[in-house]
């Protein structure tokens, strides 16, 4: 796709080893972001299947950022754009919070197009690529 792999980050759960190992071989480990539940641990709901996650995010531009000194790799602003994501779809969440082990695990990943396609055209919105 010719995206600027200086511009990519890999967003892993913070506690995930195992992926950051793996990231490692591929990324710069500068480029390897540790975040919490909040944004690298998927689940259905309160209860159910569920599981860490990591995404390659690409750095769409200081110009698009909210300007916090904060921002960063899993910010809320539109700087950084998801273009793929992996969840390692591994527990079961009890109503208690335990997480049970599942007795099949899955890799579950996507990518939008719509997304890589404003990464490969460098713009802030799916609305602006040639896509559209």
């Amino acid at each position: 796709m010719g995206l600027d792999a200086k511009k990519l980050y890999a967003t892993i759960y913070k506690d995930d080893d195992e992926a950051h190992s793996l990231w490692k071989d591929i990324v710069p480990e500068s480029k390897i972001i540790r975040l919490g539940e909040d944004s690298n641990f998927w689940n259905m709901g309160p209860t159910g299947p569920c599981g860490p996650c990591s995404e390659i995010l690409m750095d769409m531009g200081e110009e698009i950022s909210c300007g916090k000194p904060s921002c960063g790799p899993g910010c809320d602003c539109d700087r950084y754009l998801e273009i793929w994501n992996l969840v390692f779809t591994q527990f079961d969440r009890q109503a208690n919070n335990e997480l049970k082990p599942l007795p099949r695990k899955n890799i579950d990943t996507g990518m939008g197009l719509e997304r890589l396609v404003a990464a490969a055209n460098n713009k802030p919105s799916i609305f602006l690529t040639d896509l559209f």
